[in-house]
Protein backbone atom coordinates (compact mmCIF):
# COMPACT_ATOMS: atom_id res chain seq x y z
CA UNK A 1 0.00 0.00 0.00
CA UNK A 2 2.82 2.41 0.82
CA UNK A 3 4.48 1.76 -2.52
CA UNK A 4 1.30 2.37 -4.52
CA UNK A 5 0.53 5.59 -2.62
CA UNK A 6 4.07 6.87 -3.21
CA UNK A 7 3.78 6.00 -6.90
CA UNK A 8 0.40 7.78 -7.06
CA UNK A 9 1.81 10.92 -5.41
CA UNK A 10 4.81 10.86 -7.75
CA UNK A 11 2.56 10.45 -10.80
CA UNK A 12 0.29 13.25 -9.59
CA UNK A 13 3.23 15.64 -9.01
CA UNK A 14 4.71 14.91 -12.44
CA UNK A 15 1.32 15.54 -14.05
CA UNK A 16 0.93 18.87 -12.22
CA UNK A 17 4.42 19.98 -13.21
CA UNK A 18 3.75 19.12 -16.85
CA UNK A 19 0.42 20.94 -16.71
CA UNK A 20 2.01 24.12 -15.36
CA UNK A 21 4.58 24.29 -18.14
CA UNK A 22 2.14 23.51 -20.91
CA UNK A 23 1.85 26.22 -23.55
CA UNK A 24 -1.06 26.45 -25.88
CA UNK A 25 -0.47 26.21 -29.61
CA UNK A 26 -1.57 29.83 -29.99
CA UNK A 27 0.98 31.03 -27.44
CA UNK A 28 3.71 29.02 -29.12
CA UNK A 29 2.70 30.39 -32.53
CA UNK A 30 2.68 33.97 -31.16
CA UNK A 31 6.17 33.50 -29.71
CA UNK A 32 7.43 32.07 -32.98
CA UNK A 33 5.92 35.00 -34.91
CA UNK A 34 7.50 37.49 -32.49
CA UNK A 35 10.91 35.82 -32.85
CA UNK A 36 10.59 35.84 -36.65
CA UNK A 37 9.63 39.53 -36.60
CA UNK A 38 12.69 40.36 -34.50
CA UNK A 39 14.91 38.42 -36.91
CA UNK A 40 13.37 40.18 -39.92
CA UNK A 41 13.73 43.60 -38.27
CA UNK A 42 17.39 42.91 -37.45
CA UNK A 43 18.10 41.85 -41.04
CA UNK A 44 16.40 45.00 -42.36
CA UNK A 45 18.28 47.20 -39.86
CA UNK A 46 21.58 45.55 -40.85
CA UNK A 47 20.83 46.18 -44.54
CA UNK A 48 19.99 49.83 -43.83
CA UNK A 49 23.16 50.24 -41.76
CA UNK A 50 25.25 48.71 -44.57
CA UNK A 51 23.70 51.09 -47.12
CA UNK A 52 24.41 54.05 -44.81
CA UNK A 53 28.04 52.99 -44.47
CA UNK A 54 28.38 52.66 -48.24
CA UNK A 55 26.78 56.08 -48.75
CA UNK A 56 29.10 57.68 -46.19
CA UNK A 57 32.15 56.12 -47.85
CA UNK A 58 31.00 57.38 -51.27
CA UNK A 59 30.40 60.89 -49.90
CA UNK A 60 33.89 60.86 -48.35
CA UNK A 61 35.45 59.78 -51.67
CA UNK A 62 33.60 62.58 -53.49
CA UNK A 63 34.72 65.14 -50.91
CA UNK A 64 38.34 63.92 -51.16
CA UNK A 65 38.28 64.14 -54.95
CA UNK A 66 36.80 67.65 -54.84
CA UNK A 67 39.51 68.74 -52.39
CA UNK A 68 42.26 67.28 -54.60
CA UNK A 69 40.82 69.12 -57.63
CA UNK A 70 40.62 72.37 -55.67
CA UNK A 71 44.23 72.05 -54.52
CA UNK A 72 45.37 71.25 -58.06
CA UNK A 73 43.62 74.37 -59.38
CA UNK A 74 45.19 76.52 -56.66
CA UNK A 75 48.62 75.17 -57.56
CA UNK A 76 48.03 75.84 -61.25
CA UNK A 77 46.96 79.40 -60.42
CA UNK A 78 50.20 79.92 -58.47
CA UNK A 79 52.26 78.68 -61.39
CA UNK A 80 50.42 80.74 -64.01
CA UNK A 81 51.26 84.25 -65.09
CA UNK A 82 49.73 87.06 -63.08
CA UNK A 83 49.51 90.77 -63.60
CA UNK A 84 49.75 93.36 -60.84
CA UNK A 85 48.73 96.98 -60.77
CA UNK A 86 50.84 99.91 -59.52
CA UNK A 87 49.93 99.20 -55.88
CA UNK A 88 51.09 95.58 -56.14
CA UNK A 89 47.57 94.10 -56.10
CA UNK A 90 46.91 91.16 -58.40
CA UNK A 91 44.38 92.21 -61.02
CA UNK A 92 44.53 89.32 -63.44
CA UNK A 93 45.66 85.71 -63.32
CA UNK A 94 45.99 83.85 -66.58
CA UNK A 95 44.45 80.52 -65.74
CA UNK A 96 45.33 77.23 -67.35
CA UNK A 97 42.61 74.69 -66.81
CA UNK A 98 43.20 71.08 -65.93
CA UNK A 99 42.07 68.56 -68.48
CA UNK A 100 40.88 65.29 -67.00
Amino acid sequence: MKLSSKAFVLLLSVTLIQGCNFKSKEATAKEAAAIEKVKTDSIENAAIAEKNIQRDMLEQEIADKAERCRLALVEKARESESYKDAKGMTVYIKARYLVN
